[in-house]
């Protein structure tokens, strides 16, 4: 469970855009008439409830089997014929693992899929009220609590979150918001009297405990960590002829970017304030402009929606941003004054073994988005509730250093490349909005979708031939730590091209070499990228290239993002290829270009984004060849790039600080506008590290890691470290998701 530091989205309306994907999907064996188009997928809807989901390009009936062995042995069906299919498995046993196959009837019989497996373990779907009578009297107030509870989930649609009933008096509010959403909700109240009379009834009611909570405190100093609750509202201003507590409390508590604070009675609501005046000028003398939207409905209600903060950051793709400079750019981060905001799930046993170097998470508009083993999880960034959790067989991608990320974010959503789609998941309630098809260079080979990127209005995409990510990644000899071309061979695409992302729409495509993954970049209007038009690379029955042929007839290539012209291109055959890079990456940041080449000892090259021409170059040794230190991503801060254990000018090239701060950890470095966060460890002992680039201090939170690759980042205001150690055996007392906010 999620615990808040004691100091302490909308529900949006989706539909499923079907579009015309390609008709082959994994080792799916199944009619032509009804090929997947995408999934499947599991949703946990209940505690204990799954829902089986997939898409099919043809209506059909839904057929699922499925049971606790691989011999299955139950079945559930639906004769109605539907493209967008969602079978309910009930009654779980809890911490199972299910196996199922999706089926259907043929000209010849039956067909099934390949099988399936998810686990129950991995379920936080919030319990629903117990049915039963209401605890509270049928008195005259009854349907006033029932529809202000209605109007007010409806108008915000904020069902899922912590909530806030600030002077909650007896809890009858809470107990109506209780039953229809997924909220979890804490009662405040300075009346002793009232308190008890809630806890006794919400008891009565099975709720008080799991869904709510009462607390006798303060109203002007409640002991919660800021920017903690999703939803506030007010059980007592519903009756008062004034009003409880302090609005600047209240607000210090409301979650930034989009938590609302809803006071008074919703439209719709039976009812009016007592004393209208009152309320709008108790709002209005804490709680500034600037900071909320306050939208008032005289002699009703105050809506007040929380901006987001200022100089916050985001990290929406796998190095932070499009451009790959591993850092955020959030200005609150900063090295000294980080707090504990929470700490709890998911924990380690769903995640990746640490040394997998799996996909980062990601932290858009105070979501966090963390992908585990064959899972992702999304939770509040600002108090860990966990939002939704979504199992998806073969979702697997590591050694992401030699590949690229299978994820990526906007305000609003997620986007995951599986198989041969990239899945558009709303940010906040898991529902799949929206999938978009593969443009494969030649449509009679079997290619799955590679590099995935997003902007304001597209989606970019590559096509790799199918099998090349890698996916092993149980035991040492999955950790992608040697210097041998089994760990180190780079994952390449055949084309790239571009979507319109509300539609979907082909706009362009490329091909002309082997493109190589971790060389994709976005940065001032263009699209950046390494390809290789050697014709034996060319050639590779695999996307997977251990051959030196990878590194002959090398090219730097810019295309226009909009359109998909090509702008310039450069020969690569001076840039140091040999031996085999351990690791090949490209970052963009103020109209330059950073190449970063691994070798034999790193080296670094820096060119003019508009027109390729070379600004400068460096190189340097390694720290180590092994755990890590041989393969670290370049960080850009500002005008500084960090390569350990140099700092260089972006400009110049002039060393700007030698000798980096010492650490052993094996992961690499990220960073905000003004901190580095890193793991500092010996092996003994294993702390998170905030470096503090203004002052040049370190402050070390010890007692928990990162992963072996970048698990650490920043958005929000905050430090965010998802449980990434899983399967470590260095001595540290903790593995848990644990998240640090700002002053």
């Amino acid at each position: 469970m999620t615990t808040l530091m004691t100091s302490r989205r909308h529900r949006n309306g989706t539909r499923l855009m079907a579009l015309g994907l390609l008709a082959a999907w994994g080792g799916l064996v199944l009619p032509a008439a009804a090929t997947i188009a995408a999934g499947p997928f599991v949703r946990f809807t209940g505690p204990d409830t799954a829902t089986v989901n997939w898409v099919t390009s043809t209506a059909g009936a839904s057929i699922v089997e499925f049971g606790l062995t691989s011999a299955l042995g139950a079945r559930i069906e639906s004769a109605a014929a539907v493209t967008s299919h969602s079978l309910a498995i009930t009654n779980l046993q809890p911490r199972s693992k299910y196996f199922f196959v999706i089926k259907e009837a043929g000209n010849n019989g039956e067909v099934s899929s390949e099988l399936y497996d998810f686990e129950s373990d991995y379920n936080y779907a919030v319990p629903p009220a117990p049915a039963g009578p209401s605890p509270y009297p049928d008195d005259g107030m009854s349907a006033v609590y029932a529809a202000v509870a209605q109007q007010l989930l409806d108008q915000t649609g904020l069902v899922r979150g912590y909530c806030l009933d600030y002077g909650c008096g007896d809890g009858r509010l809470a107990y109506e918001l209780a039953r229809r959403s997924e909220l979890n909700i804490v009662g405040v109240s300075t009346d002793a009297a009232a308190v008890a009379r809630a806890r006794q009834a919400l008891r009565a009611a099975g709720l008080y405990g799991s869904r709510v909570t009462i607390m006798h405190v303060p109203l002007n100093q409640l002991p919660h960590t800021k920017d903690a609750f999703n939803l506030i509202v007010s059980a007592d201003m519903l009756t008062a002829t004034n009003c409880p507590g302090e609005p600047a409390e209240l607000f210090r508590v409301l979650r930034p970017s989009g938590g609302v604070a809803w006071l008074g009675y919703p439209p719709g609501a039976a009812g009016s304030l007592a004393n209208w005046p009152a309320l709008d000028a108790w709002v209005r003398s804490g709680i500034s402009t600037n900071e909320a939207l306050i939208q008032a409905d005289p002699a009703r209600s105050v809506k007040i929606t929380r901006a987001a903060l200022a100089g916050i950051g985001a990290w929406s793709h796998g190095y932070g941003d499009a451009g790959n400079t591993a850092c955020s750019s959030d200005e609150r981060v900063i090295g000294s004054g980080m707090r504990l905001q929470w700490f709890g799930l998911p924990g380690p046993r769903g995640m990746i073994d640490r040394g997998c170097r799996d996909p980062q998470p990601l932290s858009v508009n105070g979501i966090l988005y963390t992908e585990g083993l064959n899972r992702v999880v999304a939770q509040d960034a600002y108090n860990g509730r966990i939002f939704w959790s979504m199992e998806i067989p073969q979702l697997i991608r590591v050694n992401i250093p030699r590949d690229t990320s299978n994820q990526c974010a906007d305000e609003g959503s997620l986007y995951l490349a599986v198989r041969d789609t990239c899945w558009r998941i709303n940010g906040y309630t898991g529902l799949l909005t929206q999938y978009y098809s593969l443009s494969a260079p030649n449509q009679s080979t079997n290619h799955a979708w590679g590099y995935v990127a997003v902007t304001a209005d597209r989606v970019f995409g590559s096509s790799v031939k199918r099998g090349s990510a890698y996916t092993n990644y149980s035991g040492p000899p999955y950790w992608y730590d040697s210097l041998g071309t089994e760990s180190t061979a780079k994952v390449c695409s055949d084309n790239l091209f571009s979507l319109a992302k509300d539609t979907g729409q082909p706009v362009w495509a490329y091909a002309n070499g082997v493109i190589i993954n971790s060389s994709i970049t976005l940065g001032g209007g263009r699209i950046y990228f390494v390809e290789s038009r050697n014709p034996t690379a060319k050639n590779q029955a695999t996307g997977r290239i251990s051959s030196t042929s990878l590194w002959q007839d090398l090219y730097l290539v810019a295309l226009d993002a909009a359109s998909g012209t090509g702008l310039w291109e450069q020969s690569l055959a001076g840039i140091a290829v040999s031996p085999y890079p351990v690791v090949f990456f490209l970052s963009y940041t103020a109209e330059k270009l950073l190449l970063c080449s691994s070798t034999s000892q790193f080296y670094l090259y820096a060119l003019n984004a508009q027109n390729g021409t070379a600004l400068w170059q460096k190189n340097h040794a390694w720290n180590r060849n092994n755990h890590g230190g041989h393969m670290y991503h370049p960080v850009i801060a500002g005008n500084t790039v960090y390569l350990e254990p140099y700092a260089y000018d972006v400009t110049t090239g002039n060393v700007v600080k030698s000798g980096l701060p010492s650490r052993s950890g094996c992961s690499t470095m990220s960073a905000a506008a003004n901190m580095i966060h890193t793991v500092q460890q010996n092996y003994d002992n294993a702390a998170l590290c905030f470096w503090d680039l203004g002052t040049d201090q370190r402050r070390q939170m010890v007692g928990s890691r990162a992963s072996c690759w970048m698990s650490l980042i920043s958005a929000g205001g905050m430090v965010l470290s998802p449980t990434a150690s899983s399967g470590c055996t260095c001595k540290f007392p903790i593995q848990t998701s644990i998240a640090f906010i700002a002053p």
